[in-house]
């Protein structure tokens, strides 16, 4: 199933199926703000992810079949991922997966050469995930009175 994992720009069409993906109850009680999200408010929030230049918002594909959705922020040399699968994908190493090939996916265009996640420190599957696609945790932080991990990862020349 991993060597079927493929990545595309996410459409105007895709709105529902990144609402859907993002309001699954397991993956809101792991996200930064875990209430639901009203479908009013992610059209707005959609529309502008599609226009933004420095948001990258990328439907994962497995089979050719919609299975998540990977987004990145980048802010200088620097990209904050934040990724979410269906939940008929979870738990099957697909994570991994996906998180290694999305990072150099991003560094390949020459936008981030450093990408950081920040995960609930509750979240063993997200922390494990990450740590297997070579990120490295770096501190506990605290955002929006909420504990947690930082962790980044560098493309380094062994990538390359």
């Amino acid at each position: 199933m991993a060597d079927d994992v493929r990545f595309r720009p996410a459409r105007p069409d895709d709105a529902r199926f990144v609402w859907d993906v993002n309001n699954d109850p397991t993956v809101r009680a792991q996200s930064i703000s875990t209430d639901p999200i009203p479908w009013e408010s992610h059209q707005a929030w959609f529309s502008d992810a599609l226009e933004r230049s420095t948001r990258y918002l990328w439907i994962v594909e497995v089979a050719s079949e919609p299975a998540g959705v990977v987004r990145f922020d980048v802010d200088g040399d620097a990209a904050t991922i934040s990724v979410a699968l269906q939940a008929a994908y979870r738990g099957r190493g697909l994570g991994t997966k996906l998180i290694d090939r999305a990072c150099h996916a991003l560094a390949d265009t020459g936008l981030a050469g450093r990408i950081i996640a920040l995960v609930r420190p509750d979240n063993a599957p997200s922390m494990l995930a990450f740590e297997r696609a070579g990120f490295a945790l770096q501190r506990s932080i605290k955002q929006d009175d909420l504990e947690l991990n930082e962790y980044h990862w560098e493309r380094t020349r062994e990538d390359d």
